[in-house]
């Protein structure tokens, strides 16, 4: 009985070690907006602080910058002062970050080496950024608002001029570019919005509905593509969560039924079917996962957190299994088993798989570089491989004996044109291959 009674408790601690997201040492009290990561190890999130004056909540004039270089184990904080910052994007270690001066100027700085950040730009008064993304260290784009007009701008020479587009009916809280043409945006009114030319005309692709008002929009937060294809968007008000995709590249809109929930603020796809979305307030603290590309969505446990942590705010992955969400409060949760609970396998006692595994790569599309992850139960000798969309080998990531569990690769396509890949994972048996898309 004893015996019996050990194993079960054993299957349970095991059962309970891998089933939830754990949250992390906090380092800043700084509300958590934006999270990105290049690898497995070097990520960065931005936040702001704020002070209280009774029940209000007031800027406090500077902004927090975490960086990890360990895979979110220890973060490390640079506050910039004067500096109120809402997106951040990164290539490689390079790193912009857009938001307003405490007087109401937009503003745009810049990071060579992931830790140092030094003031690029400082647009006109009464002007905010609140969008970022650069494709690579030349092309880029901010979004945001004056007193007359939403715009986007755009840099094909790293930031040091820019270009302006202004439009009354256009809305920005978030940017996506697939390449240097195609791009989206999404914004309060619960339009997305479409680019063809680099952002200098944007057309008007859907509306999301308000419930409460038919009339109006649903705020829209956040817009993601996992390739030219597959696309998500996620916001919500009042008490009722948004949640829309498109399989066809845009050209339909598909709004997921709305539930009483909670207003969605972050989205992160690792493949075409695995996605994860995150927000707060309203209905409360929320986590949610679709396997099957955002059709139906499940949600996910979670730790306690303090009161004062009344949304998730951004998602991000570097692979099927590990993930971060940013909060409110400074606090960061992390996961590395896709945040699901997991039937307990005997071998999966000491943390080996229990089958050959290849994962999809993530980012993909990417650029220059991606991550390929897989798993081995037992130790074997390992090829993985690039080959291009005429089957011609033009890279080998690996050739030699490894131990059983996850390993991964990085592929660094940087000397490669645009184009559809392939990668190959083969041992004793087990074969497989699955596409990669590099965009420039």
């Amino acid at each position: 009985m004893k015996s019996v009674t050990a194993i079960f408790l054993l299957s349970v601690s095991a059962h309970l070690a891998l089933a939830q997201w754990v949250a992390q040492p906090r380092v800043t009290t700084a509300d958590l907006y934006q999270v990105r990561f290049i690898d497995r190890n070097n990520g960065w999130a931005i936040g702001q602080y704020f002070t209280r004056n009774g029940t209000v909540l007031l800027p406090a004039n500077k902004s927090s910058v975490l960086r990890t270089t360990d895979g979110g184990n220890s973060w490390s904080e640079r506050v910039l002062n004067n500096f109120l910052l809402r997106g951040l994007t990164f290539v490689n270690r390079v790193g912009w970050a857009a938001g307003t001066t405490p007087s109401g100027k937009g503003l745009i700085c810049k990071t060579d080496d992931g830790d140092l950040w030094h003031l690029v730009d400082s647009g006109a008064t009464r002007t905010h950024y609140t969008a970022i993304q650069f494709l690579d260290e030349l092309h880029g784009w901010v979004g945001g608002w004056n007193d007359t007009a939403y715009f986007v701008m755009r840099t094909a020479n790293g930031g040091v001029t820019w270009q302006t587009a202004y439009d009354k009916s256009l809305d920005v809280n978030a940017l996506f570019f697939l390449d240097t043409l195609k791009g989206w945006d999404v914004g309060e009114n619960g339009k997305i919005y479409k680019t063809t030319d680099g952002g200098a005309t944007w057309q008007s692709a859907f509306q999301a509905p308000d419930p409460y008002s038919p009339l109006s929009g649903s705020p829209l937060k956040r817009i993601r593509f996992i390739d030219p294809m597959h696309g998500h968007a996620v916001g919500g008000l009042g008490g009722g969560e948004t949640k829309v995709w498109t399989s066809d590249g845009g050209a339909t809109w598909n709004l997921v039924n709305k539930t009483q929930g909670s207003s969605l603020r972050g989205v992160c796809f690792t493949d075409t079917t695995n996605g994860w979305c995150v927000g707060g307030a309203n209905a409360g603290l929320t986590i949610q996962k679709t396997t099957d590309g955002g059709k139906t969505w499940v949600k996910q446990q979670f730790p306690a957190l303090a009161a004062s942590v009344t949304y998730f705010e951004d998602i991000a992955f570097v692979s099927p299994t590990e993930g971060w969400i940013v909060a409110d409060s400074g606090y960061i949760l992390k996961t590395t088993n896709g945040g699901q609970p997991v039937t307990f396998v005997a071998n999966q006692l000491n943390g080996t798989p229990a089958a050959f595994q290849l994962s999809q790569n993530y980012p993909n599309p990417f650029n220059p570089a991606t991550t390929i992850s897989f798993s081995l139960p037992s130790e074997s000798f390992m090829t993985l491989k690039v080959f291009d969309a005429l089957g011609r080998e033009v890279s080998s990531l690996l050739a030699e004996e490894l131990p059983a569990g996850t390993h991964s690769r990085q592929w660094n396509a940087s000397e490669f044109p645009s184009g559809v890949y392939y990668y190959r994972l083969q041992a004793r048996s087990f074969n497989e291959t699955r596409k990669l898309v590099l965009l420039r």
